[in-house]
């Protein structure tokens, strides 16, 4: 079951079947669309608790997703001014739940909504967390969004964006407790601090208590983030590459698959680039590290690869203008 932002102020619940197709040896996936559901905005008394919203009219809402972790579900959101399509606004990320409204009424709404704090610059036309993508680790559920933040160790050009870059955060949603945050800083050499951090994909293997992220797809790089010293570094010990967003731009977090001799095959549904924004499912391969070798990274991890692009049938009308999944709830 997939989540999907929409520029319409409503995200798009997916139930998908049937995954298969291959041509010449190219992956060409046939998917079956079993069910629409319209996830409705928060409403206006539920954004009105907000801390936030008595300084933000909050009018438009993107990239809501949810995960269930040990039977219970938790969704995050991006709720924005200007209907999250005109500059300047602000936005800002809410948690709580997602619940149909009857059985066959095609709706779901927000249950129990709260806001999360995450601190950003109040510099640029686009101020606050964006594309809050939600996943778990030992059972804890955690959010990576990118916001507008200014480094004291950086410096960069004052003309783009005021200066200020979008970093990416790591919010730890731990129960009852208020979320903490801290703004991740990829320590590798040759890395630009002044590139905007978009598109971050997590991908936690069964067991592990390391948060790794599929940074880029072309060339493949993946990172593991340390939650104590909020420090990215890549798995592999080689030099930085810069990112090819041509052809491919992650989505989901990955989730497990099928577990093969190997190890375990770990899938993802990403998007081609804008605005076409067609689906792409894309596989990796996580090895753990062989038993004894203290030295080495907890596990190593191959792109096996991904899909040709593929629309995804009534997904869309003729006054929206994109949408791609953003999260998997369910598999």
């Amino acid at each position: 079951m997939l989540a999907m932002p929409s520029m319409h102020c409503l995200s798009l619940l997916l139930a998908l079947g049937a995954v298969s197709g291959q041509l010449h040896d190219v992956q060409h996936p046939k998917l079956r669309v079993e069910e629409i559901g319209h996830v409705d905005t928060v409403t206006p008394q539920q954004l009105s608790s907000l801390p936030s919203a008595a300084t933000s009219a909050y009018d438009g809402m993107m990239f809501a997703g949810g995960i269930k972790v040990d039977g219970q579900t938790i969704w995050a959101a991006r709720m924005c001014t200007n209907q999250c399509t005109t500059p300047p606004f602000h936005s800002t990320v809410v948690v709580g739940d997602v619940q149909r409204d009857a059985p066959q009424a095609g709706r779901w709404s927000w249950r129990k909504v709260s806001e999360v704090a995450v601190n950003h610059s109040s510099k640029g036309f686009c101020t606050g967390p964006e594309d809050p993508r939600i996943d778990s680790v030992q059972g804890r559920p955690f959010v990576l969004a990118n916001v507008n933040s200014e480094d004291p160790a950086s410096e960069c050009p004052a003309d783009v964006n005021s200066g200020v870059v979008r970093r990416q955060a790591l919010v730890a949603l731990d129960g009852q407790k208020p979320a903490s945050h801290c703004i991740l800083h990829v320590d590798e050499p040759g890395f630009d601090q002044c590139q905007h951090q978009k598109n971050w994909a997590s991908l936690v293997p069964k067991g592990s208590d390391t948060i790794f992220v599929v940074y880029s797809l072309l060339p493949f790089q993946v990172m593991s983030v340390s939650q104590d010293t909020c420090k990215a570094r890549l798995v592999k010990p080689s030099s930085f590459q810069v990112p090819d967003f041509s052809q491919v731009r992650s989505g989901t977090r990955y989730v497990h698959g099928i577990d093969v001799p190997e190890g375990a095959i770990y899938w993802s549904v990403a998007h081609t680039p804008p605005m076409e924004y067609q689906a792409v499912l894309s596989a990796v391969l996580v090895r753990p590290a062989a038993r004894g070798d203290h030295g080495a990274q907890p596990y190593s991890f191959e792109l096996l690869g991904w899909s040709c692009g593929f629309p995804i049938d009534g997904l869309l009308d003729e006054s929206q203008l994109f949408a791609y999944p953003n999260s998997i709830l369910d598999f």
